[in-house]
């Protein structure tokens, strides 16, 4: 019987097509091979067996055979698409570029080679052009919710953050339904401040996928920007709960537990010490360095950070790092974010010459180069908040490390020997609190620098209104209930006054915290609650319409408490019973202002009612304040230097001690 006729070769290539869209795909690459066998040329046969190889995600098998079909027919759209999706896989994204933009230039109609083209374009760091081509492909088909996600996500990493929403809406709008792009919208709202709308939408998010982590890190961060810290704090368990993976949520859950009346700190150190050892509870720590124990010698200082920028640690830091003797202490900068268009990064890229971007590289690389610049003394001064690298210190790379600035509770990193504080912020009453022991400084533990606006202080309101003004510009998520129960009180108890708060949030933050006060009893006329931002010079002038500020609890201003004494105004503030609760102490008495600490809440309040009938003291006070505290350490960088200098050289010659005390020696076996 003579053998069947062999299909023509058309007909074979069909039937291994009709398999291929089955998703039989080993069947329909048996096929594709056969017709090579009759056809080597056949381009849509060496085509789809890459298409096969790269939808089994072997893209590297998937690339000879894709370069293949190009080559036999250069101006194949389809050829080229692929092989332009096949190198990002690769990453070789400059090739799948130019790979993608021959096709796009075969076929201008086809959105989905548009699209790709701007995923190509994304990954290779060119985002304006990436955009356009999502752009672009959203023309050829407004429908397609995906083309208006990736939109957003380009846009969101070129921090066009309203550009992103509006994109991600518009995804939304096309399926409506998707936990996904209700989350994107979400987080893209959480960067515009729109917190309440953002909670709305992450909670749809959460509903319909109730066990995704990332979507309760989202919810949570939402909750505690308008101080809703308990739900906040839950969301950020569960999430922890349900696996989340990285670090922002528990930066995040660490950071508000510390700041929660309900919270007692020394969980929230053992919440750290859990975390550490989860994130590196495999790593080995260096046990031996190679440093010089000479404790007088020149010493080199690492400080590691992401906010060697316009932050407050960076305005923290700028003024006493200029001072430091550089005959005697030689820094070097671990700068965990690149930020090259930001004028305080750039003066501190010109003060520091050895500077090192550790962006995006790995933990162990980055101690391995830190023991290769023999650093002596390491200083975190992140802690538990963005852009840490507290992992990279359970290396141990240097021998003495210390944190500081930063974080304002126990990274729970036993590699970190110290905490910098002085005797108010970590009292021997509360040395559970940390892993690290204190090294206490004599005065304050942080230096401001002077703002470079020139802001006259202003006359005491009071003087001409006859009314006291209290008030107070910190972030309304550290208006804790006690706190605002207890400014209440204060209204109500002190004659012919009235309260002012002020900071850049929206209007329904506003009005929740206008109607917390009203529910503790604070008279409606008396109060002021004020969504704004301001440029900076005139945030400052904005002071002079406060007699008195008031320090919120337990988490206290920093920055907020420095501002207004040097505007003349002086603070309030409660004694607590945690470091974050002690930081505004901490800054009045290092200015001298004791009597401004209360013990208790009713002797804040007996406290506000004496400085407010004080006119003349409160004047008289506010007149020379500015010239105090910048005569002060909180201020004069000279003298803070000396203080840190002497902290550096303590914390090594301790070091040098202990490692050159003689052994105990062995007693002889009988």
């Amino acid at each position: 019987m003579p053998p069947a006729p062999q299909p023509d070769i058309d007909t074979l290539f069909q039937s291994g097509l009709a398999l291929h869209q089955q998703g039989q795909l080993d069947a329909a690459e048996a096929i594709y091979r056969q017709v090579l066998g009759r056809d080597g040329n056949h381009v849509s046969a060496w085509q789809l067996r890459g298409v096969i190889r790269y939808q089994q995600k072997l893209p590297a098998e998937a690339l000879p055979l894709l370069e293949r079909a190009v080559a036999l027919d250069p101006a194949n759209a389809a050829s080229l698409n692929n092989l332009g999706n096949v190198l990002i896989d690769l990453h070789r994204f400059e090739d799948a570029v130019d790979a993608l933009r021959r096709a796009t230039a075969l076929r201008p109609e086809a959105a989905d080679m548009r699209a790709n083209l701007g995923r190509a374009l994304r990954f290779y760091k060119k985002l304006d052009e990436a955009a356009e081509a999502y752009r672009h492909a959203i023309a050829l088909d407004p429908k397609r919710a995906a083309y208006h996600a990736s939109l957003g996500n380009v846009l969101s990493a070129s921090k066009d953050d309203a550009g992103a929403l509006t994109a991600f809406a518009a995804a939304l709008d096309l399926a409506p339904n998707q936990p996904n792009l209700l989350h994107n919208v979400a987080l893209s709202l959480v960067k515009l401040k729109r917190f309440e709308e953002a909670i709305a939408h992450s909670k749809r998010a959460v509903a319909l996928q109730p066990k995704e982590p990332e979507y309760r890190v989202t919810l949570g961060a939402a909750l505690q920007y308008v101080g809703r810290l308990d739900e906040a704090i839950e969301e950020m368990r569960l999430a922890r709960n349900l696996g989340a993976v990285g670090s922002r949520y528990q930066n995040s859950l660490l950071f508000h537990m510390n700041n929660a009346f309900e919270h007692d700190p020394a969980e929230a150190r053992n919440d750290a010490i859990a975390f550490i050892q989860r994130l590196a509870g495999h790593v080995r720590p260096y046990t031996e360095w190679f440093n010089d124990t000479d404790t007088e010698r020149p010493l080199r200082i690492g400080l590691v950070s992401g906010d060697f920028t316009s932050h407050p640690v960076g305005r923290f830091l700028l003024g006493p790092l200029a001072e430091l003797d550089q005959s005697l202490y030689e820094i070097y900068a671990y700068s965990q974010l690149r930020a090259p268009q930001d004028p305080l990064q750039q003066q501190f890229r010109q003060m520091i010459k050895n500077w090192r971007d550790i962006q995006g590289m790995s933990d162990d690389v980055v101690a391995r180069d830190i023991r290769a610049d023999k650093i002596d003394i390491l200083v975190d001064l992140a802690g538990h908040t963005a852009h840490n690298r507290l992992s990279m210190f359970t290396y141990k790379p240097a021998p003495v490390a210390f944190t500081w600035l930063g974080y304002f509770a126990s990274t729970g990193v036993a590699a970190i020997d110290y905490v910098l504080c002085n005797r108010w912020l970590l009292p021997e009453s509360e040395l559970s609190h940390f892993v690290e022991e204190p090294w206490y400084l004599p005065d304050t533990h942080w230096c401001f620098s002077r703002p470079a606006q020139d802001v006259e202080v202003a006359p005491l309101p009071a003087g001409d209104t006859g009314t006291i003004t209290f008030g107070s510009f910190n972030n309304f998520h550290k208006l804790s209930p006690a706190t605002i129960a207890l400014w209440a009180r204060v209204i109500r108890d002190v004659p012919n006054s009235r309260l002012h708060l002020r900071y850049n949030v929206e209007q329904p933050v506003v009005d929740r915290l206008t109607a917390a006060l009203l529910a503790a009893g604070a008279p409606a006329d008396r109060i002021e609650v004020v969504g704004k931002n301001l440029p900076y010079a005139e945030h400052l002038a904005t002071y002079g319409g406060l007699d008195i500020a008031l320090d919120p609890f337990p988490y206290n201003g920093g920055t907020t408490t420095a501002e207004a004494l040097y505007m003349g105004v002086p603070v309030l503030t409660l004694r607590g019973d945690r470091f974050s609760a002690h930081m505004a102490e901490s800054t009045v008495r290092a200015a001298g202002l004791d009597d401004w600490v209360a013990l208790t809440a009713d002797e804040y309040v007996a406290k506000a009612a004496a400085f407010a009938l004080d006119r003349a003291g409160l004047a008289a006070l506010r007149a020379g304040l500015r010239d105090r505290v910048l005569a002060s350490k909180l201020f004069d960088a000279k003298l803070f230097a000396r203080d840190l200098e002497d902290a550096f050289r303590g914390m090594w010659r301790t070091y040098c001690d202990k490692v050159s005390a003689p052994k105990p020696e062995r007693l002889a076996q009988p």
